[in-house]
Order: C-alpha cells, then structure tokens, then sequence
C-alpha cells in the first residue's frame, strides 16, 4: 500500500490590534491594547512583542508571550517611566510565529507610541536679601555674624530639591552653615555664617560666592538658580592713631584737664589696640591701661615733660606730654 502526503500551502499568521489610532501616552498616564494572532491554518501559533532597540521593561511595558492553537491574543500595558519620556517616541514590534512540521512561518507588525511629559514649570529659588552682594567689615573683637533665608517654590507642587554650591571653596572649611532640603511644592532653609579674620588671607578684602539652586524630581528636570556675594572687608578705617593734642593743665578749671589720645580707630584684622602706658624722663611707669576710652590727669605729678606708649598688636606708637600746672 502507497500513501502520497499532498503539501498544503501555509499561510502566514495575521497580526491584528484593539487600536484604532496610533497611542500616544502622558506620563502619569497608562496604555493598554490588545493584540490578536491568528492563522487560517489552524497550525501552532505563538505571538511576541519587543521594543526595538531597547528592552520593554526598561521604558515601563509588559507583554507576556501567548501560544496557542490557531488564534492567540496578548495584552500589552504601558506604564511609562521618565527614561521612556525621554525617548518620545518608541517603535514596538509584534511578531506572530506559526509552526507545522518543524516548518514555520511569521508576521511582523509595527506599533509607534508617542510618549509625552506632563507640562512642567521650572521651580524658582529666592532669598530675604535686600542684595544679592553681602558686604562684611571685620574686625578681630567684633564678629559680624550673617543670616538670611532661602526659598524653594513650584507651582507644580513637585518634589523639590534646595542646596547650595560653593564655588572654588568648600562650605564647611569657611564655617559657612546651610541644610540642604527637600520638600513638595516649597522649601526654606537658613543659611548662617560669622566670618573671621583669617579667611582675608592678609589682604585688605576678600570674596566668597555661593550657589543657591532649587531642582524638581519632574522626568524633564528643571531647576533655578540665584547667586549670593559675601564681600569681606579689613575695617580700614582703624588706620593709625590719631595725633593728640600734647599738652594739658590739670588745674581743674575745667578746661584741658586730663590727657587722652582722642578717638583711637577700631580695632581690625591687622591692627588691634592692647594698652597705653605713660612714664616719666627717668623711664617709671606712672600710668598704664587697656581702656581705649582712658583719661590721665597727672595724679600728682609735677610739671615736666612725660613720655608715653601706645601699643598696638603690630607696632608701638610713642610720643611726649606737657604736663603744666
């Protein structure tokens, strides 16, 4: 007995969607379709999708491979993520595969989705500050402390970020005090700082610049940024000390009674006054103080020519006083 097997044409599978347009999706939104697989034939068939160029989960897609007998259908689900936002736009392909006798033929169908971000405003950074240039004068006994208040604010009532950025410096070398924040929608932080002497670095000014920036978490991040100017200055105006009148009458008429310096500049960086000593021709201490603000009356010493010294952290200053009764 002969028996003759008569080949059947295969056809191809046909790959159909519940979609009427091409998908375009919001972030934030999701996207979910049907795919159908079916062959005439009634052979094995398994249907198939990827993304073309990139993995389906790591833009935010599922769709489980399906087999089955004839007719096949799978659904796909889009949830996108801020890398797919990204992109904007991605091609998935559908494949349908079917099989006979170790004998298989396919179909590919093409799916473009349009992705796009939500509309987003970019956040807006601010301060208390009258001036965006902060100017300091320093003086060695007399720090000077500096504080003021940063916002961060977005009308999208996102997840924002606050810091701030040094430049050419590190924060915390210089003392400078600022938390970084977080919040939804607005942020504050309190930035606080008392310089000192030593960040002039022997010179009469310095500056130090800082960044502050406000960033939203949104997929197309957008942030702002405000700069501050801390100007450090040397209180320059504690020159030398001023030429006194030398000559005083400690009659108690009221008039020219006590001998002073006068007005002894402030204190600064380089220079800061430590005491004034008066002596006599023989070199006896009679007179010594640390008060800027002293008066010496002569007690009851004679009239002559006395000498005194007034002493500063880098030079001494000397000079002669009349005595006259």
């Amino acid at each position: 007995m002969r028996i003759n097997f008569a080949d059947v044409a295969n056809n191809r599978p046909v790959i159909t969607t519940s979609l009427i347009d091409s998908p375009s999706i919001m972030y934030g939104d999701t996207l979910e379709f049907t795919v159908f697989g079916d062959d005439i034939d009634l052979d094995t068939l398994s249907l198939s999708g990827s993304g073309r160029n990139f993995g389906l989960g790591s833009l935010g897609f599922t769709f489980p491979t399906q087999t089955g007998i004839g007719s096949v259908k799978s659904i796909l689900k889009f949830i996108p993520n801020c890398e797919a936002v990204r992109q904007k736009q991605v091609t998935l392909d559908f494949i349908a595969r079917d099989s006979r006798c170790g004998v298989s033929n396919q179909t590919l169908y093409v799916v473009p989705v349009a992705i796009q971000s939500i509309p987003n405003n970019s956040p807006t950074v601010s301060t208390n500050l009258t001036d965006s240039v902060v100017e300091v004068i320093l003086t060695q006994s007399k720090p000077t402390e500096v504080k003021f208040s940063v916002f961060g604010d977005d009308v999208d009532k996102e997840k924002i970020q606050l810091v701030a950025m040094s430049e050419g410096f590190d924060l915390k070398n210089v003392a400078m005090n600022f938390e970084n924040k977080e919040g939804i929608g607005t942020v504050n932080s309190v930035f606080t700082w008392t310089p000192n002497c030593n960040l002039l670095a022997g010179k009469n000014s310095n500056e130090f610049i800082v960044k502050f920036r406000t960033q939203d978490n949104a997929c197309d991040q957008k942030q702002d940024t405000i700069s501050v100017k801390f100007l450090l200055k040397d209180n320059l105006s504690a020159g030398n000390p001023l030429e006194p009148f030398n000559t005083f009458t400690p009659n108690e008429d009221g008039i020219n009674d006590y001998f002073n310096i006068g007005s002894i500049p402030e204190d600064n960086c380089k220079r800061q006054f430590v005491r004034f000593e008066v002596y006599n021709r023989h070199g006896k201490a009679l007179f010594q103080t640390s008060d800027r603000n002293f008066k010496w009356t002569g007690d009851k010493e004679p009239s002559g020519d006395y000498f005194y010294a007034l002493y500063f952290t880098d030079e001494i200053y000397k000079g002669v006083i009349h005595l006259v009764r």
